[in-house]
């Protein structure tokens, strides 16, 4: 089993796939394996990838790698740096990139955590209004990406 077993269930999106087949040859570097082998006993039911889906040596094509990121939230540190002209466009091209009004504010309450790609997608977008320094998120915590 992975070394790395610190996992933060409440950032783990509840329609996660588990995995509970430790013969899979990917096993020990497995996320969704490692996601199900350390449940908290809270969870009685949910989501799970069957056995039957290791496909000979290479394992599942569900395979996810077990690998910490840096991820972040929080967005007032990047709007000091702002003019007032542009803030308005700036917080609407945000809410399109990260899919809504919603998930906007869910990333910077950090009710939700971006990850690598999504920072650099957001430090993209204040270089386009001319924004290149202080580009920096309010909160950073290393954890689990959990793709859905």
């Amino acid at each position: 089993m992975n070394e790395h077993t610190n996992i933060d269930y409440a950032n783990m999106p509840s329609s996660y796939m588990m995995c509970f087949n430790t013969a899979c040859p990917k096993a020990a570097t497995c996320l969704h394996l490692m996601a199900g082998a350390n449940l908290p006993a809270t969870y009685t039911c949910g989501p799970a990838i069957y056995p039957n889906m290791q496909t000979g040596e290479n394992g599942c094509k569900f395979f996810d790698e077990a690998q910490p990121k840096q991820m972040a939230w929080g967005f007032s540190a990047l709007f000091e740096i702002v003019r007032y002209r542009d803030a308005k466009r700036l917080r609407e091209a945000m809410k399109k990139l990260l899919g809504c009004h919603t998930n906007y504010y869910r990333y910077n309450r950090g009710e939700k955590l971006l990850n690598p790609k999504q920072q650099e997608q957001i430090r993209k977008l204040f270089r386009k209004y001319g924004y290149d320094t202080g580009l920096e998120f309010d909160h950073y915590v290393t954890t689990y990406d959990f793709k859905v």
